[in-house]
């Protein structure tokens, strides 16, 4: 009922792969993928039809181009977990009164995720904190920048 609709699109897509129409599937994957290239599930299935449709060329670049999205993925969750870890650990230096370390923590953490919004008001805090109000303010509105609702940040500038 709704063309524009990439979900349903994607399902057709799916149904007409299923009742082995592969060229059925080609316009409603492709439509599907207007609105995220890199969905991997949609990739994943056009793919197949290309194959089905013998377009081997054309689904040798969509496996490849999983493949990377894959890489990126998973390079994403590992960069976020050592990220978290860091956090994790600047904390426990934060409690223990060590704020220049915990800044060195949350500089790494930034370092890995420079889109982190939280790493980033942390490290702001921090120098704050140890009176680099500056740098602390700079950051606070880099903050501010990317998230203009966030309370947190405009209560400390």
């Amino acid at each position: 009922m709704n063309p524009n609709d990439s979900v349903a699109q994607y399902r057709l897509g799916q149904l007409y792969l299923e009742e082995g129409q592969p060229r059925s599937v080609l316009a409603h994957l492709r439509k599907t993928l207007l609105g995220n290239n890199t969905d991997i599930a949609t990739l994943y299935n056009l793919e197949r039809a290309l194959r089905k449709l013998g377009n081997i060329d054309e689904a040798e670049r969509i496996a490849k181009q999983v493949i990377e999205i894959r890489k990126q993925s998973d390079h994403g969750a590992a960069v976020g977990l050592e990220a978290s870890r860091l956090n994790d650990e600047r904390i426990q230096l934060e409690k223990s009164g060590d704020i220049h370390a915990a800044l060195a923590k949350y500089r790494s953490a930034l370092d890995l995720d420079p889109t982190g919004v939280g790493f980033r008001l942390n490290y702001a805090l921090a120098l704050c904190r140890i009176d680099h109000w500056k740098l602390g303010a700079a950051e606070l509105q880099e903050v501010l920048r990317a998230d203009p609702n966030n309370a947190d940040a405009a209560k400390a500038l």
